[in-house]
């Protein structure tokens, strides 16, 4: 379970360097963490709360159907 060791993606400015690594990253983070079970994430880092939650919705508008991600 990577659940508590993957990353964000945002770090280091990612998103703009390397937009679809950044986002494959984050879902690799979302599918990991729904996977574990989890129903609350609490992020210390504000970014890490404005990049999940902006690319879950990018990523289930993408990816054409309904997730189950928390934000």
């Amino acid at each position: 379970n990577t659940a508590r060791t993957l990353t964000c993606g945002m770090g280091f400015s990612q998103l703009h360097l390397n937009k679809n690594t950044s986002l494959q990253v984050t879902k690799t983070k979302l599918d990991s963490l729904q996977r574990a079970g989890v129903e609350l994430m609490i992020h210390m880092c504000p970014n890490c709360h404005i990049h999940t939650t902006a690319t879950s919705l990018l990523l289930k508008k993408s990816l054409g159907k309904n997730t189950t991600w928390y934000t």
